[in-house]
């Protein structure tokens, strides 16, 4: 198999070829055919101390593919089948930018037939992050901000929070308003206001900023593990650290087929064809309402420093420039199969 591999010391990834991962009774293996590339990966690729990782590790969040093997107690999963989920180790050495991939059965949702491998790709982090940012606020309902709501978990955390029933407006950037109008947000903001939601979730990362939108005693769920935010006022603060969860994201690759929460890809770029195999198309998500990521549908530079984001197969090229518009640090693209 070929695995996208970041060593340290070294800022730019290189595919290697590495010996398939031995499946466990539990695990399925996957033909990767569309993967996520966040800026996460960069910055992994860029520091591997700063993040606390191994010297050698795979990059990759989500990904989308065809099962190729099951393990021995595997039940309710089959060759052949078209799937999507979350890669959530990530000391592992090779994850889900690779030809394959191995993870738990339990990690993995059915691809509805009407959705793109690409799309559900591109769903499966941003729609997971935001559902279990919501998840963390608890059973109250009432006034809800989302930031960066034209964002990925933005725009996913409006439209999920719509159908919990929460009253949610966004928070974003100018000219980004209709992005989350769309998704569902009531009204849209330029400014964080005081102490005027029962809740945040601060899926543009504005961290202790934004807990000035929340009433005295209200809730705060931010995006950024092992960056702690102060509570004050009697706000409860909280962090989602975006785990795989197979049942969660089936139903949200539902609501994605049905076109019920958004689906935006900033760009797809084929990957480089090695003789043997075809490892995955790289997809550039959309960017966050903030800005602050180089996902804003730019072509990425050939030879970047170690503090820009570009799918570090060689020979990319952008094909759909997303609209202007992170969960484990920083977030979103696509890759996939030429």
């Amino acid at each position: 198999m070929q695995a996208l591999i970041s060593r340290a010391g070294d800022p730019t990834p290189r595919v290697e070829q590495l010996d398939p991962r031995e499946l466990g009774p539990d695990e399925v293996r996957v033909a990767v055919t569309a993967a996520g590339f966040t800026l996460y990966d960069a910055a992994a690729a860029a520091d591997h101390a700063m993040l606390g990782l191994p010297d050698v590790v795979g990059l990759g969040f989500d990904f989308s593919g065809t099962v190729t093997e099951i393990g021995s107690d595997v039940a309710g999963v089959a060759v052949g089948d078209r799937v999507a989920g979350l890669h959530g180790d990530v000391t592992a050495g090779a994850r889900a930018h690779a030809s394959e991939v191995v993870v738990p059965a339990t990690s993995l949702a059915p691809v509805p037939d009407t959705l793109t491998m690409e799309a559900a790709a591109a769903v499966t982090l941003s729609a997971l992050a935001a559902r279990q940012a919501l998840d963390l606020l608890g059973d109250g309902r009432g006034r809800l901000l989302v930031t960066g709501g034209a964002g990925g978990v933005g725009s996913w955390a409006i439209a999920l929070g719509v159908r919990d029933g929460w009253e949610v407006d966004a928070l974003v950037r100018p000219g980004a308003e209709t992005v989350a109008l769309d998704a569902g947000a009531s009204s849209v903001i330029a400014e964080v206001p005081s102490a005027a939601y029962d809740a945040v979730v601060d899926a543009g990362a504005l961290q202790q900023d934004a807990v000035a939108a929340v009433r005295d005693g209200g809730r705060f769920v931010g995006v950024k593990p092992g960056r702690a935010v102060a509570a004050e006022r009697g706000v409860t603060v909280s962090t989602v650290l975006t785990r795989p969860d197979g049942a969660a994201l089936t139903d949200l690759l539902g609501l994605a087929a049905k076109g019920h929460a958004p689906i935006r890809i900033a760009a797809t770029r084929p990957s480089r064809r090695p003789p043997s195999s075809t490892p995955p198309r790289w997809r550039r998500r959309a960017p966050t309402a903030g800005g602050c990521s180089s996902r804003d549908g730019r072509r990425t530079p050939r030879r970047p420093g170690p503090h820009r984001t570009r799918p570090p197969y060689r020979g990319h090229r952008t094909t759909s420039p997303a609209p202007a518009g992170t969960v484990p640090p920083g977030r979103r693209s696509t890759v996939g199969a030429s």
